[in-house]
């Protein structure tokens, strides 16, 4: 066990506490800790959870503007048929579009070696993109399901405590009465 000394008054960590300690301690205040200890683990996987949604909603928000700009180049490639087929300016993906796709792990047409799409190969590419879209919200609602699931052991735990300390004070309790 950690103390620290504040002042005159010294503290002792109860987050480094040893088996050695516990086992030291009376049952139900072991018990009490021991709840509280679960209590703090769960609360630390559902905050790396919220997080985790956090970032795959933000991706989520990118693909999103992403999928716009490619139906807006579709469209400008489906503006230039008639037009000189050296002329893919306007098909054009952008380099920044390639390089979030491939960090992304995200299928695009690459016929051709060159980020220049014609019509039906920006149908391929919106089809990958609105499947990842559709495949991170899915992910995102099973870990919405799993958060739900750490908050009811959150709350059993927490429960737990409190009946721990409620039986432990009214067996207290009982023992004075009987003195």
């Amino acid at each position: 066990m950690s103390e620290t000394t504040i002042g005159s008054v010294t503290t002792t960590s109860v987050l480094s506490l040893s088996r050695d300690d516990i086992l030291s301690m009376p049952v139900d205040v072991a018990a009490f800790y021991l709840a509280i200890q679960q209590t703090d683990s769960l609360d630390k996987q559902i905050k790396d959870k919220m997080l985790g949604i956090q970032n795959k909603q933000a991706d989520i928000a990118q693909a999103r503007e992403y999928l716009a700009k490619m139906k807006e180049l579709q469209a400008n490639a489906k503006d230039k048929k008639g037009d000189c087929p050296w002329d893919k300016k306007a098909s054009m993906m952008p380099q920044e579009m390639a390089d979030w796709l491939d960090a992304h792990g995200v299928a695009y047409d690459r016929r051709g070696n060159d980020l220049a799409h014609n019509e039906k190969e920006w149908d391929v590419n919106i089809e990958h993109l609105n499947a990842y879209i559709q495949n991170s919200n899915s992910s995102v609602e099973l870990d919405m399901l799993s958060i739900q699931s750490l908050m009811n052991k959150r709350n059993q735990s927490l429960e737990m405590a409190s009946t721990i300390m409620k039986k432990s004070t009214d067996s207290k309790e009982s023992i004075l009465r009987n003195i």
